[in-house]
């Protein structure tokens, strides 16, 4: 079973990526590469928290 308050901080921080317009990696202004990067591996752990893993594996 989903943690509720472990998806409401998942959904947050994935909300407040989308917030955000100072990317920055690695100290560097950060490109398109790595602005999707960074998307990915918030929807990734979203998409592991409900156990549809498929979704990305396939």
């Amino acid at each position: 079973m989903i943690e509720l308050n472990s998806l409401k901080e998942k959904l947050t921080d994935l909300y407040d990526l989308s917030e955000s317009t100072n990317f920055k990696v690695d100290g560097k202004p950060a490109n398109i590469e790595d602005v999707q990067e960074l998307y990915k591996e918030k929807i990734i752990d979203l998409i592991d928290s409900f156990g549809l893993e498929d979704i990305y594996l396939n």
